[in-house]
């Protein structure tokens, strides 16, 4: 009986540690990499990025891992997009749900927003809708794949 108890006890605990693992929200693989914007300082700043590797020169750029979006800034002041969701939208579009921490991260309530994300030609087109101070707000920007 005590075989059988630690037998069960095991199994609901792989149970539980398989389901908090499907449980995780991952942007789509064809999403992630470095991207910057696409306009002539963008080039520049990724051209600069590849040969020197100095973060400086993001600025303006969003970095697409499995779980999060970092919108880079000046002195690591970047916003972290933690996934709350990611909902197909089309062959290559998404609507992705997060969690914003503005910078400087922790000071504020995070702040809910949406981002609508799409592959058009290679590039990026990247929609955020969220609430500032109690004035919703939306921008587009247009990215290239930089790395």
């Amino acid at each position: 009986l005590k075989c059988l108890n630690s037998w069960l006890a095991a199994l609901v605990w792989m149970l539980c540690l398989n389901g908090a693992q499907a449980a995780a929200v991952e942007t789509p693989s064809a999403l992630r990499g470095l991207w910057s914007q696409a306009n002539p300082e963008g080039q520049k700043q990724c051209r600069a990025y590849k040969k020197q590797r100095i973060p400086e020169h993001l600025v303006g750029a969003i970095l697409i891992e499995a779980q999060k979006i970092s919108d880079l800034a000046e002195y690591g002041e970047d916003d972290q997009y933690e996934l709350t969701a990611v909902k197909p939208l089309g062959q290559r579009s998404w609507q992705i749900s997060a969690l914003v921490d503005w910078y400087p991260q922790g000071e504020e309530p995070k702040t809910a927003a949406q981002l609508n994300l799409s592959l058009k030609k290679s590039k990026l087109h990247w929609t955020v809708k969220h609430t500032d101070h109690g004035q919703e707000t939306q921008k587009t920007w247009v990215y290239f794949r930089c790395l």
